[in-house]
């Protein structure tokens, strides 16, 4: 009699641990911020090329780009781009910072990571803001 309780108690414990933990793990998606992407590398060898995102974004949009440069050698250039190669934004180069931008129109927008010659790192990650 005895081994079937400690029998049933463990099973009720072993039922209700993991489905304890399920419920108390789950996070609500209400307070995310959305990422819109992310560029990066990290350029050991002189190399030349153009990293690029694409993302769209409507009018009043609010955006966090996040960046990070380091040039060691050769020529980096970030730039957000929106549609007809309007240059919205020139980021800083051997920086780290934060710039918060609001869209003042609809449309498709490039981030692009442009490089000749270069030797070194980038990161550049974007999100909209709530």
């Amino acid at each position: 009699m005895k081994v079937y309780k400690i029998l049933g108690i463990t099973l009720v414990i072993f039922i209700l641990i993991p489905f304890t933990a399920g419920c108390s793990s789950f996070k609500s998606t209400k307070g995310m911020i959305p990422s819109l992407g992310c560029i990066k590398d990290d350029i050991k060898h002189k190399s030349s090329s153009n990293s690029v995102i694409t993302f769209d974004l409507k009018k009043g949009d609010k955006v966090k780009f996040i960046y990070d440069s380091n040039v060691k050698e050769g020529d980096l250039k970030i730039q957000l781009i929106r549609s007809k190669d309007e240059v919205i934004q020139d980021f800083p180069i051997n920086k780290s910072g934060t710039k918060e931008l609001v869209i003042d129109k609809d449309g498709g927008y490039r981030l692009s990571a442009n490089y000749d010659n270069f030797i070194g790192n980038y990161n550049m990650n974007v999100n909209k803001v709530k």
